[in-house]
Parts: structure tokens; C-alpha cells; sequence
């Protein structure tokens, strides 16, 4: 497998997710992980080690005051948000690792970065402090020789809508173009 992408499930009294329903439209392997400090990190390492390693973990996530796609270059050593996770826990200004770095980079080359930019994509140095950031910093630690990258995902207005059907499918044409430019850089 060259990609191997991950999402997350529906959280917060939302019914639906749009990193999990991009996911799932994208056309490459994924797995779905519960908005768990814990658990969504022990689950997506699980699935890496029983089976054939990917050369790229693509973690997509939700962040619902974007306008545009967010390619995430950084994961901070923070959590730290109001906002309960799936199990109830709620963390303000705690490390992810103890003695980790404070911050660590996307393992994707510059040339691989770009090639996830376009016009509904814009690169980020802010993954935010809850469960996409724990997620990405414990990945990026744990497998240095998988290229990672964290995309967040803008959260559609009104699914029902024209617009918003609209606004997805340019997300998800954009990211079916920039994930295929890579997958077949891989070959």
C-alpha cells in the first residue's frame, strides 16, 4: 500500500464528519478513528503494524472555521482545549510526550508539500491543540520513515445545500488530483 489514509469519526453531537465521508470517497485505503486522545493514536498504530507499512499516512481531520484546506506542516507538543474528547477527557496545556520536542515538522519533502497545494489547499503551521494535533505529533514521533502529512478539512455550512454538495466535491476533486500526483510518485 502506498497511501493509507485516516479520519475521524463524528464527534460533539455532529452526525457526520466530512474527513470521514472524504475518506471514504477518496478511493485508497482507510481507516476511521474514534476523536480520542488515547485511543485514536493506539488504534492508527494497530493498523500500521499489521500490515504492509504505508510510504504515506494521509490523517484528515475536521476544522470547522476554515474556509480552505488546511496542509498542516507542524504538530506542537500541546494539547489543549475546552472541548471533551470522545471518552470525556479534557486536557488544558499538557504535553503530548513529556520530553518530546516542542514541535515537529511533516516528514514530506518540499516537493511533496507543494504538490498538495492549489487553489482549495493552503499550507498551515497551526494543527490546533485537541485530537488531529495529539494524533499527528504521536505519528510524526513514533514513525519517522513514514511521510505523514495532516490535511484539515473545512466543515460544509449545510450538508443539505447546493453550495455545500458543491464545495465538497471541489475539496474532494482536489484532493483525488494532489493524492493521485503523489501515489504515483511512489511507483
Amino acid at each position: 500500500m502506498s497511501i493509507l489514509l485516516s479520519s475521524f469519526e463524528a464527534f460533539a453531537g455532529m452526525d457526520r464528519n466530512p474527513s470521514m465521508n472524504l475518506a471514504d470517497d477518496l478511493g485508497f485505503e482507510s481507516i476511521v478513528l474514534p476523536v480520542s486522545y488515547k485511543r485514536s493514536f493506539e488504534i492508527l498504530k494497530n493498523k500500521i503494524e499489521s500490515t504492509h507499512r504505508p510510504k504515506y499516512l494521509v490523517q484528515l481531520g475536521l476544522a470547522q472555521k476554515r474556509t480552505k484546506i488546511s496542509i498542516e506542516r507542524l504538530a506542537a507538543n500541546l494539547s489543549s482545549a475546552s472541548l471533551p474528547d470522545s471518552d470525556g477527557v479534557v486536557l488544558q496545556n499538557a504535553p503530548i510526550l513529556e520530553n518530546g520536542p516542542p514541535a515537529l515538522a511533516t516528514t514530506l519533502s518540499q516537493n511533496e508539500l507543494e504538490t498538495l497545494v492549489d487553489d482549495h489547499c493552503a499550507v498551515s503551521d497551526d494543527c490546533g491543540h485537541y485530537v488531529c494535533n495529539s494524533l499527528y505529533y504521536k505519528t510524526l514521533f513514533e514513525y519517522p520513515d513514514i511521510k505523514t502529512v495532516f490535511i484539515h478539512v473545512p466543515m460544509p455550512l449545510d450538508w443539505g445545500s447546493k453550495a455545500s454538495l458543491l464545495k465538497y466535491k471541489q475539496i474532494l476533486k482536489s484532493l483525488q488530483t494532489n493524492l493521485n500526483t503523489l501515489a504515483f510518485k511512489t511507483k
